[in-house]
């Protein structure tokens, strides 16, 4: 599996680390996530092991997306 680049593994830390300290909702940190996800610089499971260094499982972050996918939102 080849890996995020450092900066964007960090620049989706922050969006965690904003989440857990409340200063973001769910409704704006996944698609934050999302956004580097589509440009394929990181994976879904990259995203997941860093989601779970924030103690978000990693159930979760899968359904967000699968919830993300079928709302229609991404096209």
């Amino acid at each position: 599996m080849k890996l995020a680049k450092p900066e964007v593994a960090e620049a989706v830390s922050q969006i965690f680390s904003l989440f857990a300290d409340g200063k973001i909702d769910k409704w704006e940190c996944y698609p934050r996530c999302w956004e580097y996800l589509d440009s394929r610089r990181i994976t879904l499971t990259q995203i997941c092991r860093i989601g779970a260094s924030y103690d978000i499982p990693e159930g979760v972050i899968r359904m967000r997306r699968s919830d993300y996918l079928n709302s229609g939102v991404k096209q």
